[in-house]
Protein backbone atom coordinates (compact mmCIF):
# COMPACT_ATOMS: atom_id res chain seq x y z
CA UNK A 1 0.00 0.00 0.00
CA UNK A 2 1.41 3.41 -0.41
CA UNK A 3 1.04 6.40 1.45
CA UNK A 4 1.45 9.58 -0.04
CA UNK A 5 1.84 13.22 0.98
CA UNK A 6 -1.97 13.63 0.11
CA UNK A 7 -3.46 10.96 1.09
CA UNK A 8 -2.12 11.85 4.44
CA UNK A 9 -3.60 15.60 3.91
CA UNK A 10 -6.96 13.98 3.16
CA UNK A 11 -7.32 11.96 5.68
CA UNK A 12 -5.93 14.84 7.85
CA UNK A 13 -9.01 16.71 6.69
CA UNK A 14 -11.34 14.52 7.35
CA UNK A 15 -10.37 14.05 10.94
CA UNK A 16 -10.75 17.56 11.60
CA UNK A 17 -13.92 18.05 10.14
CA UNK A 18 -15.64 15.36 12.06
CA UNK A 19 -14.08 16.27 15.52
CA UNK A 20 -15.16 19.91 14.45
CA UNK A 21 -18.57 18.64 13.67
CA UNK A 22 -18.57 16.56 16.99
CA UNK A 23 -17.48 19.72 19.06
CA UNK A 24 -20.63 21.62 17.13
CA UNK A 25 -23.01 18.71 17.93
CA UNK A 26 -22.58 18.43 21.46
CA UNK A 27 -22.49 22.91 22.22
CA UNK A 28 -26.16 22.24 20.20
CA UNK A 29 -27.61 19.78 22.61
CA UNK A 30 -26.35 21.40 25.77
CA UNK A 31 -28.82 24.27 24.89
CA UNK A 32 -31.84 22.60 23.46
CA UNK A 33 -31.92 20.18 27.26
CA UNK A 34 -34.80 21.50 29.35
CA UNK A 35 -36.03 19.57 32.30
CA UNK A 36 -39.46 20.30 33.54
CA UNK A 37 -41.61 18.57 36.49
CA UNK A 38 -45.10 18.20 36.11
CA UNK A 39 -47.63 19.22 38.91
CA UNK A 40 -48.36 15.46 40.11
CA UNK A 41 -45.06 14.84 40.38
CA UNK A 42 -44.37 17.76 42.62
CA UNK A 43 -47.62 17.00 45.06
CA UNK A 44 -45.77 13.37 45.18
CA UNK A 45 -42.16 14.66 46.51
CA UNK A 46 -44.21 17.13 48.54
CA UNK A 47 -46.33 13.81 50.05
CA UNK A 48 -42.85 11.93 50.50
CA UNK A 49 -41.55 14.73 52.50
CA UNK A 50 -44.46 15.12 54.97
CA UNK A 51 -44.41 11.25 55.13
CA UNK A 52 -40.18 11.25 55.97
CA UNK A 53 -41.34 13.98 58.92
CA UNK A 54 -43.60 11.44 60.18
CA UNK A 55 -41.31 8.68 59.67
CA UNK A 56 -38.46 10.22 61.00
CA UNK A 57 -40.48 11.21 64.52
CA UNK A 58 -41.92 7.23 65.04
CA UNK A 59 -37.99 6.44 64.74
CA UNK A 60 -37.00 8.95 67.15
CA UNK A 61 -40.17 7.85 69.48
CA UNK A 62 -38.78 4.28 69.27
CA UNK A 63 -35.53 5.36 69.48
CA UNK A 64 -36.58 6.87 72.99
CA UNK A 65 -38.35 3.97 74.32
CA UNK A 66 -35.07 1.56 73.36
CA UNK A 67 -33.25 3.71 75.48
CA UNK A 68 -35.98 4.20 77.69
CA UNK A 69 -36.30 0.26 78.10
CA UNK A 70 -40.14 1.13 77.79
CA UNK A 71 -40.00 -0.70 74.19
CA UNK A 72 -42.20 -3.81 73.88
CA UNK A 73 -42.15 -6.08 71.30
CA UNK A 74 -45.69 -8.18 70.55
CA UNK A 75 -43.49 -11.30 69.76
CA UNK A 76 -46.98 -12.91 67.60
CA UNK A 77 -46.66 -9.62 65.22
CA UNK A 78 -43.12 -10.56 65.14
CA UNK A 79 -43.34 -13.74 63.91
CA UNK A 80 -46.34 -13.35 61.62
CA UNK A 81 -44.55 -10.39 59.98
CA UNK A 82 -41.78 -12.76 59.30
CA UNK A 83 -43.30 -15.17 58.12
CA UNK A 84 -44.87 -12.74 55.72
CA UNK A 85 -41.56 -11.90 54.15
CA UNK A 86 -40.40 -15.34 53.97
CA UNK A 87 -43.11 -16.25 52.29
CA UNK A 88 -42.65 -13.23 49.54
CA UNK A 89 -45.93 -11.42 50.90
CA UNK A 90 -45.03 -8.62 53.21
CA UNK A 91 -47.81 -6.92 52.57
Amino acid sequence: MKIDRLTVVNIDRLYKNNAKSNIEEKEVSKKGDRIEISEDAKRIRSMNEDNNQYMNRDIEAIKKAINNGTYKVDSKELAESMKDFMKGTDI
